[in-house]
């Protein structure tokens, strides 16, 4: 183990996932004059950054340098959700359901989260760091949530459930083609969500290991396939 850095056999395949989602958020943004594109391409940049954070988050050492990246990572954990909602409501045309004049309140937890993580040492209501466990190949940061944590993953939840009843919808109703791109936007969000549940229930057996970004293997795979075998933005 090194002073500032460790090794951990969880960096390479969350690095694997960053370069992924970044990969289609890239594609998404050449696509940008598509609607569903602009809010795809935040959702992956998003992910994207959540998943590096995480990355560089396991490889630190210290308990300060793993609480500015556990920060970072919160940038993409609040606008995920937001950017799901908004994605699936302009790929399905679903615009009753959500409109683009409410963008501001959605992200208003969003936001008062961010402020929240960068201040949580004042406060606790995020999460709280309480040291560090050693693996005996790696540390890890133990963490303990705060109550505004658990109002920022309801709210994000219900956008995700949203979203993915959007799509559900929007499956059922469409021709063939569509329907194979939006199952595939099905699939690939099922992953990371179910991980997430597993970790926020503390069935994981590893306890202080967020398994969430490692769902976003699948989700960039998935994404890939929709957009290079079914031409995801090329054909609306």
């Amino acid at each position: 183990m090194g002073h500032f850095m460790q090794y951990t056999p969880y960096t390479i395949p969350l690095v694997i996932a960053a370069i992924l989602a970044s990969g289609v958020a890239a594609y998404a943004w050449k696509h940008r004059s598509i609607r569903s594109a602009v809010p795809f391409a935040i959702l992956a940049t998003a992910i994207a950054g959540w998943t590096l954070g995480y990355a560089l988050q396991l490889t630190s050492v210290t308990l300060e340098a793993k609480r500015l990246f556990a920060n970072f990572e919160y940038i993409g954990i609040t606008i995920v959700p937001v950017a799901w909602l908004i994605f699936t409501v302009d790929f399905s045309n679903s615009d009753t359901w959500v409109s683009r004049r409410y963008l501001a309140w959605l992200m208003a937890i969003p936001t008062i989260t961010i402020v929240l993580a960068w201040t949580d040492q004042h406060h606790g209501l995020v999460r709280t760091h309480e040291g560090l466990e050693d693996t005996g190949q790696f540390v890890l940061a133990i963490t303990k949530f705060g109550p505004w944590f658990w109002v920022h993953a309801i709210y994000s939840y219900v956008l995700l459930v949203t979203g993915t009843v959007v799509i559900a919808r929007f499956l059922i109703r469409s021709p063939p083609l569509y329907k194979r791109q939006a199952f595939l936007i099905l699939a690939s969000v099922l992953g990371p969500t179910f991980l997430n549940v597993i970790y926020l229930l503390k069935l994981s057996p590893f306890p202080n290991l967020d398994l969430t970004p490692f769902g976003f293997i699948i989700m960039g795979l998935a994404s890939f396939w929709a957009l290079h075998e079914f031409r995801l933005f090329d054909i609306v």
